[in-house]
């Protein structure tokens, strides 16, 4: 999946319209109809950072590879749960679901 097609995932995700996209994130509804419409026009990392922020999600994930449709649905209840956590306590979260493990 390239930059453009999360961008519109996400999008998609939440019913957004381009136009309601670009106002979310601060930029021209022609910048966003641009990365659609044009072959080799990219959103910057500025943007793509804004994008990040407005959906609540981090660089990381926006660049995984990992296809949530695919998620099964208690996987899915348990991502959004760790979004959640307090990011001192997410390594301690990791270890306890690790020690679930089947040996």
């Amino acid at each position: 999946m390239d930059v453009k097609d999360r961008i519109d995932k996400l999008r998609m995700s939440r019913g957004w319209t381009l136009n309601k996209l670009a106002m979310e994130i601060g930029v021209s509804d022609t910048t966003v109809y641009s990365w659609f419409n044009e072959q080799n026009y990219q959103p910057s990392r500025k943007t793509i950072e804004d994008v990040c922020e407005v959906f609540g999600i981090t660089a990381a994930e926006f660049y995984a590879d990992i296809d949530f449709d695919k998620l099964r649905a208690k996987e899915a209840v348990m991502l959004e749960a760790f979004r959640a956590v307090p990011d001192k306590q997410k390594d301690q979260v990791i270890e306890i679901v690790k020690s679930f493990k089947r040996e």
